[in-house]
């Protein structure tokens, strides 16, 4: 995950892409790898795959620890993480 995170900073969404997705072929339910996946699909125009990623990471964000979700995500907690999957779903 953090290597498919360190490329999509760098702009490299091709790369950030194939990371995220094999980080998401080993850690299916991490709401985090699909956060970070639905950004990147989202960068790169790829608005069916990003909705997926959101999704997933919504229905996987109840298991996720607060300590993860802080360190990974920006420092945002579970309600922020939450809010902003649920408007990018919504377009906004």
């Amino acid at each position: 995950m953090l290597v498919g995170m360190h490329f999509r900073r760098l702009g490299k969404l091709d790369l950030a892409i194939a990371q995220l997705r094999k980080a998401a072929y080993i850690a299916p339910q991490s709401c985090l790898v699909q956060f970070h996946l639905g950004e990147a699909c989202h960068a790169s125009g790829m608005p069916a795959e990003a909705a997926r990623a959101y999704r997933n990471a919504l229905a996987a964000l109840p298991a996720a620890s607060d300590r993860d979700i802080r360190a990974y995500a920006g420092g945002f907690g579970r309600p922020a993480l939450k809010t902003f999957c649920e408007q990018r779903l919504s377009g906004q």
